[in-house]
């Protein structure tokens, strides 16, 4: 859906732009958090984020990169080298790196793994805040309760497929895990869904 590799079937559209095409007006509409940071090591965030920021063609680099990072926490370490982070300060480092150029529509991917509790609780007061500026927000999960804590609507994707989407209000969390046990077992469900 980001457009990182062509699709071997099937269409897809983000923003309005057909992912196969690579369109780079799609890319400035998108920000993605991954296991990989797409972080320079050596580099400090500041040194990172303005890095980005003239990737992305912003005005006043610096200016945006010191808000991003204030915004994630991590003034008091913005001219330290990255090397010595910890994977929370990483992680959260990754998140000013993907709402630096403030796209519409965010990929993240498993986005809480190897994050401590601090770090977590961090992560998911900012992706609030995104939320409530009226961001869309994917994220793929394996932590079933976390995911649900923090979606509007739920969607399970067995083998490629959709097995089930639902409001999120419309959903028991109490028994979603019986409802994700049946539809991996059943695959039946598999469907086409158009978001």
């Amino acid at each position: 859906l980001a457009g990182l590799t062509q699709p071997s079937s099937g269409t897809a559209k983000v923003a309005g732009f057909d992912i196969a095409e690579g369109h780079p007006e799609m890319r400035k509409e998108i920000g993605i958090i991954s296991h990989a940071t797409a972080l320079y090591a050596d580099l400090t965030p500041l040194e990172n984020l303005i890095f980005f920021a003239r990737m992305h063609g912003l005005k006043q680099p610096e200016d945006r990169a010191l808000k991003v990072i204030e915004e994630v926490g991590l003034s008091p370490r913005r001219n330290d080298r990255i090397r010595t982070f910890s994977r929370g300060m990483l992680q959260r480092l990754s998140i000013a790196r993907a709402v630096l150029h403030d796209p519409a529509i965010l990929f993240l991917d498993e986005p809480f793994t190897g994050l401590d509790l601090h770090a977590t609780n961090v992560l998911k007061e900012h992706l609030q805040r995104l939320h409530d500026r009226h961001r869309t927000i994917l994220m793929t999960t394996h932590d079933i309760s976390c995911g649900l804590e923090m979606c509007d609507k739920v969607a399970l994707q067995v083998q490629g497929k959709f097995a089930f989407l639902e409001n999120i209000t419309d959903v028991d969390k109490d028994q979603f895990e019986s409802i994700y046990f049946d539809a991996v077992r059943d695959n039946q469900f598999a469907m086409k869904i158009d978001f």
